[in-house]
């Protein structure tokens, strides 16, 4: 049987991580003649990478690069440019596949014709304890996706998959020009520009590709500590913004952004209702929601070159 599928799991620095993704990747259901491990090394050090690339030399279907050019947009290009099979699915360094991760994948392309992504569930590793103020609604910066069980689907309108657990048929990466490398995380991730998904997916959408749920093709992904604070979902919202901008050129305020920053106000003392009241740290969950809201929207008219109403 010939390989059809390249797991590409794009890492920098996290070595430890690292090793128990490779782990789950080779306890799969599905053969090793169909699916092959690339480990795309985005990490700074080239000695540190061939130390590292040293441990993996027994697994049969593995092969190691290190990719000098930093960002993942790239390394996940490179990955497609040089794969060589039919499909490419990524999955972060941080994730573990469940056993039927690449057999759900697989089924998920050959359940329909015209199939050009595939994506499934992600199930959150936390940290530490989930604070009760994460609003239910938020949880998707954290990377945590369920649209439920069942057989392979097409997706919703409003359905979306993340970076931890997608695959491709890699003629179409190709054919709509690969992920942005002007957007997507580059090094440790001191910038969280995001989006590089999004504008593969629309040429996808807009030339009739088909988008599968699939929802055998489960990952756990680890919800690292430090995402856990309001000040990085608040980080969180305002590089969404940037990344929209430099996606489109521009920022689209939607109709009611002066009805959602009125509405946080209104909640709040007399007192607090300025600049300040984004530093606010609120327990209620729906509250924080309502508050990233208006953060949101107050950074969209500001770039966007709104005045004062």
């Amino acid at each position: 049987m010939s390989c059809i599928l390249t797991v590409c799991i794009c890492t920098y620095n996290r070595y430890d991580l690292l090793e128990k993704c490779v782990d789950s990747l080779t306890k799969q259901s599905a053969s090793n003649d169909i699916f092959k491990i690339l480990v795309a090394d985005n990490s700074p050090d080239a000695t540190i990478a061939e130390n590292e690339k040293q441990k993996y030399q027994n697994i049969s279907n593995l092969e190691y690069l290190h990719i000098t050019t930093p960002g993942l947009s790239n390394a996940r290009n490179v990955g497609a440019e040089t794969c060589g099979t039919e499909y490419i699915a990524y999955i972060d360094d941080d994730a573990i596949a469940t056993v039927d991760w690449v057999k759900g994948l697989i089924q998920g392309f050959e359940a329909f014709s015209n199939a050009e992504m595939v994506g499934g569930p992600i199930r959150p590793i936390w940290g530490k304890q989930k604070p009760s103020w994460v609003p239910k609604w938020r949880e998707g910066f954290l990377t945590i996706i369920d649209w439920g069980e069942g057989e392979a689907r097409q997706v919703t309108e409003h359905e979306w998959f993340a970076g931890a657990n997608m695959a491709f048929k890699t003629e179409a990466i190709i054919k709509y020009g690969g992920f942005p490398t002007n957007l997507g995380r580059i090094g440790g991730g001191a910038t969280l520009l995001s989006n590089e998904e999004i504008d593969l997916v629309d040429s996808i959408k807009k030339n009739n590709g088909q988008i599968i749920y699939a929802p055998l093709a489960k990952v756990d992904h680890l919800v690292d500590e430090r995402r856990l604070t309001r000040e990085w979902f608040k980080k969180r919202v305002s590089w969404q913004v940037v990344s929209d901008l430099l996606m489109t050129g521009k920022t689209n305020p939607s109709a009611d952004c002066w009805t959602k920053i009125e509405r946080y106000y209104e909640l709040l003392e007399p007192q607090q209702r300025n600049l300040k009241a984004f530093d606010i740290k609120h327990d209620d969950p729906d509250l924080f929601h309502i508050q990233l809201e208006a953060l949101e929207c107050f950074l969209h008219l500001s770039f966007s070159g709104y005045g004062v109403k």
